[in-house]
């Protein structure tokens, strides 16, 4: 099944040193609704890909671009929102929105926190001046911390793959899945 409603209002996709972003092509305001994450939705616990977000329960969303390339930043400008539900097929889904952190400038990538749980946490590469070295949740670092008995970023050097949105939190939770 297809969610039928995608706004791209305000967004590019565009090549980066670790795959594709999204970026802003117009001055975004703080706290802003940037628009709908939308896509096809999955109905199945075990349905595994690079940028799937979990909705709850057996239900995943497999998002389009260009919200797809959302990639991660331990320092984000944007956030994933929790808004509503949508009644499809006679089952309630949850919708995403991205909203924007703080004002955002014409050309700048937008990134969200993907906030991975520490048993699945990779090394980051966001160049944050504030990078917690692992995508991981921020509560989560002191775990990783005490089990790698270092806590340094990943080399910085361009990878040919694309490390786009793969997990996300929000305060409601892990919102992407790893």
């Amino acid at each position: 099944m297809e969610l039928q409603r995608v706004n791209r209002h305000y967004i590019e996709t565009r090549q980066t040193p670790l795959g594709f972003g999204a970026f802003a092509t117009a001055y975004l305001e703080a706290h802003e609704i940037v628009g709908e994450i939308t896509g096809q939705i999955n109905e199945d616990a075990d349905y595994d890909s690079d940028y799937c977000i979990d909705l709850g329960g057996t239900a995943n969303l497999e998002p389009t671009a260009p919200f797809r390339y959302l990639n991660h930043s331990c320092e984000p400008n944007c956030e994933l929102v929790l808004w509503k539900t949508h009644l499809l097929h006679g089952r309630e889904y949850s919708r995403l929105w991205l909203q924007t952190l703080r004002s955002i400038n014409s050309g700048e990538e937008l990134t969200i926190d993907y906030a991975w749980p520490a048993e699945v946490a990779i090394p980051c590469r966001c160049r944050s001046p504030r990078c917690r070295g692992w995508i991981v949740h921020h509560a989560e670092a002191e775990q990783l911390r005490t089990q790698s008995g270092a806590y340094k970023s990943a080399p910085l050097e361009p990878q040919s793959s694309n490390l786009a949105t793969d997990s996300s939190s929000t305060s409601e939770g892990h919102w992407l899945q790893p």
